[in-house]
């Protein structure tokens, strides 16, 4: 009986209804990123999936084949919402170096969460348009599934801020009306190689991420001058974070 009930489980997981916006047509995807396994925490979606972003949201997630102006092939790789990083003190540098390195994790919302005296609104103005847990702990320790692993880096950041910053409502999923922040990857390939002695090297794994539903990284390589990335604001003068700028460098500058 627990084997049959496994099968169901097994059989029902592995399909991929279709959602899509009522007024979207099939021929006006900006972008589609085809063939993956899509995994998405949030929903329990787990299955080979197609996903049509337009105008930085995504329009429609389902089994049937999309159209799209821009085809990312993600077949035989994790599709996964972006990730979402709570922590860390990049904003400070002028280094591309660092928004590229960044990349090639796969994070795709990069916030400091620190309250500081200086004037928001210039800071921002100055900066406009500028894998240990899935290769150590999941592939080859079996610490946490690939799905847990996932959801630590993507709902769970983002539904720990969304009360306060409603923005976030709309990242760290992969469903119909979620900003466009999708990556793809190899799980058999992804692991960190940077150390104490060398800090600034690439992780491997990610193929493809995007960021409203632009390309920052393709077919492993980052994508020169793409700077999709914008500010993600707490109403009524709270706490303010900022996404990625992805002011981006060539591949070639990240290699050991």
């Amino acid at each position: 009986m627990k084997t049959i009930a496994a099968s169901l489980i097994a059989i029902v997981s592995a399909v991929c209804v279709t959602y899509s916006a009522p007024t979207q047509t099939v021929d006006t995807y900006h972008v589609v990123v085809a063939n993956g396994r899509v995994i998405d925490p949030d929903s329990g979606l787990d299955a080979v999936c197609h996903v049509g972003i337009s105008g930085g949201i995504i329009r429609a997630v389902g089994a049937e084949p999309l159209s799209g102006r821009t085809v990312v092939d993600a077949s035989g790789l994790v599709v996964a919402p972006g990730f979402i990083d709570l922590h860390q003190h990049a904003q400070r540098t002028v280094n591309a170096v660092v928004d590229a390195l960044k990349a090639m994790d796969g994070v795709t919302t990069a916030l400091e969460l620190e309250v500081g005296t200086d004037d928001i609104d210039r800071w921002y103005a100055a900066r406009a348009g500028k894998s240990l847990i899935l290769g150590a702990y999941v592939r080859d320790g079996h610490v946490l599934t690939l799905t847990d692993a996932l959801r630590k880096m993507t709902i769970m950041p983002a539904a720990r801020l969304e009360r306060r910053v409603p923005a976030m409502k709309r990242k760290g999923r992969i469903q119909v009306g979620a900003d466009g922040d999708v990556i793809a990857f190899d799980p058999s390939r992804i692991a960190d190689r940077s150390t104490y002695e060398t800090l600034a090297v690439a992780s491997t794994g990610v193929v493809h991420a995007l960021v409203n539903g632009v390309p920052i990284v393709r077919d492993g390589r980052i994508v020169e001058g793409a700077a999709p990335g914008h500010a993600v604001r707490a109403p009524n003068g709270g706490a303010e974070t900022i996404q990625g700028r992805w002011k981006l460098i060539a591949a070639e500058d990240l290699r050991a």
